[in-house]
């Protein structure tokens, strides 16, 4: 019997050790791994991304929104764009970033259009007690023309009258079998 009680007691003492130690690694792992969600404060705060900006992409528009924080309300404040304005080629927006300053809180909601379409509706709601400080840039390019047409505008077609009677001129001039020419 005692050696059964010695057996149980190291087996547990065994499972004890390796939780301890799993729980160990687990905490070092936690306390060197690199905070990559810290806020700094001497530069924007929040960075928010929607879509992807690649490098043909231009800068359609950038609205920076400032308002001064209020205590007793929260202001609203929309921004909206709409492409293509009159006189400009139609662009597709391809990526919309929001960059905030410091001691700026804004809840952003998309109301409509966006990513890969030609207008955007955005509105921007500071937090309480905070004031509204937000750049916002929109990425996009202009769409891509046919290149059928741009082949067909390039390319000089023969006069098909001409090719015609040419064939025709020949044709005459051959003898068909089983025929005599007179001369």
């Amino acid at each position: 019997m005692l050696m059964a009680e010695d057996f149980r007691s190291s087996q547990i003492a065994l499972k004890l050790l390796a939780f301890a130690t799993v729980l160990i690694c687990l905490c070092v792992l936690a306390l060197t791994r690199p905070n990559n969600q810290t806020i700094s404060t001497k530069s924007s705060n929040i960075t928010i991304k929607w879509g992807f900006k690649t490098q043909s992409d231009v800068l359609l528009a950038r609205h920076v929104t400032i308002k001064p924080k209020s205590w007793f309300s929260s202001k609203t404040t929309n921004v909206t764009w709409r492409y293509p304005v009159s006189g400009q080629l139609g662009r597709n927006i391809t990526a919309i970033y929001f960059y905030e300053a410091p001691r700026s809180r804004a809840n952003l909601e998309l109301l409509s259009g966006g990513v890969g379409r030609k207008y955007a509706n955005i509105r921007l709601t500071p937090q309480h007690e905070y004031g509204l400080n937000v750049t916002i840039e929109v990425y996009g390019r202009t769409p891509r023309e046919n290149k059928t047409s741009n082949a067909r505008k390039n390319i000089d077609i023969p006069n098909r009258n001409r090719t015609v009677t040419k064939l025709e001129s020949e044709r005459k001039s051959v003898p068909r079998s089983g025929t005599q020419i007179n001369k």
